[in-house]
């Protein structure tokens, strides 16, 4: 049957189009007129009652010119009505009522059903509905009392707006409608989410519906209409329509003042509705159900038609709301097993049917017999009653009639899904030992990650084991799933934008090559996508996705040891801009620290392509998000910090292999992870990279000693160390043991390096316990070189050396060159080498050693403004230096470009200055005013040449344009900034006799007036406005700078240390030495197939101590989460909420105790009455007693027969009369009692 309605939906939107036969889309008002029609009657046919009135409805005077009589008496609507275009559409206001517009359509009959669906999809702009709720009951004002009514405005509007159902109702404001419409308009005061609400009344019962028709011909554009329902209480009855749905069909069959006639095609509607996919690519359909409250003979047909017909619809009975929702909660109760009523029952059935009808007399059969047939098909019933103790809510009641209805348990889930009602799942299809079919559970899955369910998402991996899940093919289908429940996103365009493959290619879906090559590009930095590095084989189910990450999970699967792409996950989920979801994944998956760098990272390169589009909402979710994840890493670092200072430094430096080989420092400075960097973990493992050896004495006296290899034991404290017992291992227990076995897969991870060399080593060292120097058993060489490679050393030396460099350089240039090169000068070029040669040594060690590309180790390289500076320095250095050969005798040329050359060199000296934390935030400063002058630059130019430009061309109008024009356009206006107003030059001399002043003649006067005016308004706009705007931004970038100084300060540290670290000792010129050794054993790992040296801030471990690692994240993880909690519980917002909660739930259970003690006063009056009535019946008993014995006239002989017991002797015929009303009385008394029950019962 799914496949059935899947293809009545395609060709359903094929058949029926908005567009006309060349293909263009009509005008929704011509569409309209040309599909719509409207009747009325044209054949007058009297009734009995009244013949000037019409079998329509209408007077003889209100027919249409050229109505004649009709020789049929049978009056029809096929034979006495004509059909033309519709005159009723478009918009109507409703005055009086806030922010209330409604769209309407005037239509016949007969109208098609696909033809309405059409226009409710595309000319309304209404998605399909994930649920369609029939309201039907009573049409006239009835009695409900408080509780059921907050009960049932409160529910109608939580299941429309949960599930995206559509309401259907009569529409008109009466009875149950203006119910549902009073829920509607108090659920639009408080939230933003328009609840869809279809009114579909018949045309000819409205009041005031001539305000709704529009003058064919006299419009071509839809003007809102304005509807004024008639005053009630001034016009009697009124029958208008509710101001608070959102749509109205008005069914029109010629005829007024009849109910009814719309219910034929609402059923119609209604079918087809009930006929579409719930989804994309689904097999089931939209579920329909109908709600009962209160009505009469109508509503009981109504829900007859609908549990009867084919398929059926299920309904939901609201039980002590009036009529006919009792009668059917009575017979419910009632009824057996197999669907039938007692004989005893459906006696109390029919009194009661009397009771609620009693103008009805002939139809009470016929609904005894409809109502008996409702209750027998129970399973398609359910009774909502307010007055039970278990009942839940009636959205409850409605969402569980629907999975009554539906036995299939996978439908079951889905429905639930679809409607994001987990709490409906846990209760219902969870609850129990319930064994589910794997496929089932991973397709439901598989849903609810494309309909962002993250509840349903949380729920079901605690039964779906993920390892099987998520395979190439399955990712890719998330990457391309269109989700017509989600806004688009941005994330979706960049994913397209970004992939030059998508751009090239014929096909539009997504690639998980692609995605790597998004991802790349997003990051950037040279950071490679596993994705793009192993591409996964044709037909290969792994969950290795595309080649993706193996990761620890702990789900309950079958294995403890398991491999979960929750990475990919989290990954998709930041791409399709999923926030929650992307949430639930970090919470779960391994790796939290990186990802939430990553995330950061994502999120902020995101926002900014979406500002270049200018799509400035989702740039604003986008930094939100950003920024949420980068509050995130920080937090997740203190906090692991706390608990572990040892495991801390490892998390930060150990390699992952799932995001190109880095870590979480290198990714966080790549990323420029300001807040990461200069957190105290951090930054207590800079210090120790930095300061190296130094870091583990004491003073002076106790290093001196150790690298004599002399004994320091007197020098130490009481424990024999001497190192910071800062750094040293305190934490006992567990901790101890995880930290002792994590140290012997480090030592055995070290043991298979085949680096020999003894800084790697003591690098290696830093991260595992710290020992005293007397455990390090090294030589006095080996100490040296411990001493020689610490980065504070080295950083030290190479100042020294350069300093010296810039002397030397100084000296060459400011004295006399000649022809011979000077000693000085060969220095210089040796030490300009070997800094040439260490560039290119950090453009080739650039990336980690994870293979990228030349261009990319350039481009990341390159990121570093300082090398960018260098570049500049050392070209313009050899430009000199060729230049300075080939000039024999003067070279002048060479000395200029040496000059301009040296600039460059005493700029970098900052650099060095930077180290000092007062020095560091001036010199950002100084980067990014420098910045800020580059664009102030582009508005002075443009002052600047305007007045140039203006000037000249008054003062010297014939003066041929020449390279010096430049210079005049130019070079006066900049110098004027500064005060040198050059007005001798500028200010024409009328008495000059030169030809410019002869060709001005008697204009002279007046260019020397212009030129005088343009002036000052140039140096009021330069002087004044510019340059103080000029001040005003470096104002605020001070500001910035300054509000953040330390943080930017620690930043930069890092670079500095990350690059003293991997610098080689020897600082220039002797730093060749070094290249040339580096070079040869380069070579020689190249020719043996060994590995070069690895990062010296990066630590391999083995999967033992992997997985020892990532246990130790997860604990911080769920630690961080749970003080999270709390927090949020002991927060004023968390207090106010869980109060609001507390005064919900008193004020709930004191209106429950209200309703309770109403109805047992209630039940108390009625048990009083019924026992006055027996009183009653018990009186009459004693005087038909009394009658009978004075008819005897002895009383004496009844007395002995009683006491003698029963005589054989036949009674003449008087003794039995009083003996027959004797047993009518007892047959009231039965009855009476069991009136007395059915009271007592709820």
């Amino acid at each position: 049957m799914g496949g059935k309605h899947k293809n009545l939906t395609v060709k359903f939107s094929r058949a029926y189009s908005v567009y006309d036969e060349q293909g263009k889309r009509k005008d929704d008002i011509e569409w309209l007129q040309d599909t719509f029609q409207r009747r009325e009657c044209f054949l007058f046919v009297a009734t009995v009652e009244d013949g000037n009135r019409c079998e329509c409805g209408r007077l003889r005077d209100d027919h249409t010119a050229g109505t004649t009589e009709s020789d049929n008496k049978d009056w029809s609507p096929a034979t006495h009505t004509i059909v033309s275009r519709t005159n009723a559409y478009g918009d109507v206001d409703f005055p009086g009522v806030p922010s209330t517009r409604a769209k309407y359509l005037r239509l016949a009959d007969e109208t098609k059903a696909e033809d309405i669906l059409q226009v409710v999809t595309d000319v309304w702009n209404l998605r399909l509905p994930k649920l369609l709720i029939e309201v039907t009951g009573g049409t006239k004002d009835f009695h409900l009392n408080s509780n059921l009514v907050k009960l049932f405005r409160k529910s109608i509007v939580k299941v429309a707006a949960t599930t995206g159902a559509w309401i259907l109702t009569g529409g008109i404001h009466a009875g149950v409608v203006k119910h549902v419409g009073e829920a509607i308009r108090d659920h639009a005061k408080r939230s933003r989410n328009k609840i869809v609400a279809i009114g579909v009344a018949p045309w000819g019962v409205i009041d005031n519906r001539e305000s709704l028709v529009e003058e064919l011909g006299t419009v071509t554009s839809n003007r809102p209409k304005t509807y004024s329902p008639p005053n009630p209480l001034v016009d009697g009855g009124s029958a208008a329509l509710d101001p608070n749905h959102s749509h109205f069909i008005l069914v029109d069959d010629g005829t007024i003042d009849r109910y009814g006639v719309e219910i034929p095609l609402r059923s119609k509607l209604e079918k087809l509705i009930s006929q579409q996919s719930l989804y994309p690519g689904s097999d089931q359909c939209v579920p329909i159900v109908c709600l009962v409250l209160e009505g009469g003979i109508n509503t009981i047909d109504v829900a007859l038609h609908n549990v009867t017909q084919n398929p059926p619809i299920p309904i939901v009975v609201v039980g002590g709301s009036g009529r006919a929702a009792d009668l059917i909660a009575f017979a419910m109760a009632h009824t057996s097993n197999n669907g039938t009523l007692s004989n005893e029952a459906e006696e109390q059935l029919m009194k009661r049917i009397v009771a609620a009808f009693p103008l009805r007399p002939d139809k009470h059969e016929d609904l005894l017999r409809d109502i008996s047939h409702i209750a027998y098909r129970r399973n398609l019933v359910t009774i909502y009653s307010v007055d039970s103790v278990d009942s839940e809510d009636i959205d409850h009641s409605i969402l569980l009639a629907l999975l009554k209805a539906n036995s299939k348990s996978t439908n079951q889930l889905k429905l639930a899904l679809i409607w994001n009602r987990v709490d409906i799942a846990k209760d219902n299809l969870f609850s129990g030992n319930k064994v589910w079919d794997k496929k089932d559970l991973e397709s439901s899955l598989e849903l609810a990650l494309l309909k962002n369910r993250v509840d349903f998402v949380k729920l079901l991996l605690e039964h779906v084991c993920v390892k099987g899940f998520l395979t190439s093919s399955r990712l890719e289908r998330l990457y391309n799933a269109k989700d017509e429940d989600s806004v688009t996103t941005f994330s979706a365009f960049t994913i397209k934008r970004r992939s030059s493959d998508a751009k090239n290619s014929q096909h539009t879906r997504i690639k998980l090559y692609e995605v790597g090559l998004v991802l790349e590009q997003l990051i950037g930095n040279g950071f490679r996508s596993t994705y793009t590095r192993r591409l996964e084989k044709k037909g290969k189910t792994n969950t290795c996705c595309g080649g993706t990450t193996a990761e620890m999970e702990h789900l309950d699967c079958s294995s403890s040891k398991t491999t979960f792409p929750l990475t990919d996950l989290f990954i998709w989920a930041v791409l399709t801009s999923k926030y929650d979801m992307a949430y639930l994944f970090w919470q779960r998956g391994m790796e939290a620290l990186a990802k939430s760098v990553v995330a950061f990272y994502l999120f902020s390169r995101l926002s900014g392509d979406a500002l270049k589009i200018y799509n400035s909402d989702a740039a604003s979710d986008l930094q939100e998000q950003s920024e949420f994840y980068r509050l995130k890493s920080i937090e997740l670092l203190t906090q692991s910090y706390e608990d572990d200072q040892q495991y801390t430094r490892l998390l930060l430096c150990a390699e992952m292999k799932n995001w190109s080989s880095l870590t979480c420092l290198s990714m966080a400075a790549r990323f420029h992870h300001i807040g990461f960097i200069s957190h105290p973990a951090v930054q207590t493992l800079l210090n120790d990279q930095w300061y190296g050896v130094f870091r583990l004495t004491s003073s002076l006296k106790i290093f001196s000693r150790w690298v004599c290899c002399c004994s320091t034991t007197d020098d130490t404290d009481a424990g024999g160390r001497i190192l910071n017992p800062a750094y040293s291992i305190t934490r006992a227990g567990a901790t101890s043991q995880r930290w002792n076995r994590a140290a012997s897969s480090r030592t055995q991870s070290h043991n298979m390096q085949s680096n020999s060399s003894v800084a790697q080593d003591w690098r290696r060292h830093s991260l595992v316990p710290q020992r005293s120097l007397e455990e390090m058993e090294y030589g006095v060489y080996e100490r040296l070189c411990l001493v020689a490679t610490a980065p504070v050393v080295k950083f030290w030396l190479n100042a020294l050396f350069y300093f010296a460099f810039l002397v030397m350089f100084s000296y060459v240039i400011m004295t006399q060159m000649t022809s011979k090169v000077c000693l000085a000068e060969w220095v210089v070029l040796a030490t300009v080498i070997s800094l040439t040669t260490e560039e290119l040594r950090q453009i080739i060690t650039t990336g980690d050693g994870d293979g990228l590309s030349f261009v990319k180790k350039l481009t990341q390289w390159g990121s570093d403004k300082w090398n960018l500076l260098d570049l500049v320095g050392i070209i313009i250095f050899f430009i000199g230096f060729t230049a300075r050969m080939f000039e024999q005798e003067d070279p002048f040329w060479g000395r200029m470009f040496y000059a301009v050359d040296i600039i460059l060199w005493y700029l970098r000296v900052l650099d060095i200055l930077s180290v000092k934390s007062f020095m560091g935030p001036y010199v950002n400063m100084i980067g990014r005013m420098m910045s800020d002058i580059a664009s102030f630059t582009v508005l002075l130019l443009v002052f600047m040449t305007a007045y140039g430009v203006a000037s000249r061309a008054i003062l010297h109008p014939n003066k041929p344009l020449t390279a010096g024009s430049l210079q005049e356009i130019f070079s006066f206006p900049y110098w004027q900034i500064y005060g040198e107003l050059f007005m001798e030059e500028i200010l024409p001399d009328c008495a000059d006799g030169s030809e410019d002043m002869t060709k001005l003649g008697a204009n002279c006067s007046a260019a020397y007036v212009l030129v005088l005016l343009i002036m000052a308004g140039y140096l009021l706009i330069a002087n004044v406005l510019l340059l103080n705007l000029l001040i005003a931004i470096f104002n605020n970038t001070f500001s910035s700078v300054i509000e953040n100084a330390n943080e930017i300060w620690k930043y930069h540290r890092y670079e500095l240390i990350m690059e003293y670290s991997e610098r080689p000792f020897l600082p220039p010129p002797l730093m060749l030495i070094v290249h040339v050794a580096m070079v040869m054993r380069r070579l020689v790992y190249t020719c043996c197939n060994g590995k070069a040296k690895e990062s010296t801030m990066k630590v391999i471990l083995d999967d033992d101590a992997v997985q020892l690692l990532r246990t130790f994240e997860d604990e911080c993880r769920e630690t961080y989460l749970q003080q999270q909690t709390l927090q949020k519980q002991a927060s004023i917002g968390g207090m106010v909420q869980r109060t609001n909660e507390r005064i919900d739930f008193s004020v709930s259970q004191l209106e429950q105790l209200h309703l309770n003690e109403a109805d047992t006063r209630r039940r108390l009056r009625m048990l009083t009455d019924h026992v006055d009535h027996l009183a009653s019946l018990l009186s009459d008993i004693r005087e038909t007693l009394k009658g009978g014995e004075g008819n005897h006239g002895n009383s004496q002989a009844h007395r002995k027969v009683s006491r003698n017991g029963p005589t054989h002797l036949s009674e003449p015929e008087e003794t039995q009369q009083p003996q027959s009303a004797f047993v009518s009385t007892t047959r009231k008394i039965s009855t009476a009692i069991g009136l007395g029950k059915a009271a007592k019962a709820p």
